[in-house]
């Protein structure tokens, strides 16, 4: 059964560095003409997930209440299984 959590969110000071740093200020400075106004449309919250493995569960975002995390309609479909 593969079904898709969200992860965790790595934060930015880990993965930073001085090149990338640099392009992502060229690359912002060419498309800031083509950015969307934040009023007009918000903007989408970042989700990224994966498939859930017992094994891996640090990399997922799992929530202090621990039930919360599965939604009722996932566990019914993992009783199903």
């Amino acid at each position: 059964m593969r079904i898709r959590m969200p992860i965790k969110e790595i934060p930015e000071e880990m993965w930073s560095r001085s090149i990338w740093k640099m392009m992502k200020g060229y690359v912002s400075h060419l498309l800031s003409p083509f950015e969307l106004d934040p009023g007009q449309v918000p903007p989408m919250p970042k989700a990224f997930t994966s498939v859930f493995r017992r094994d891996k569960q640090y990399l997922f975002a799992i929530p202090k209440k621990r039930e919360l995390f599965f939604s009722h309609a996932t566990r019914n479909k993992i009783v199903d299984y």
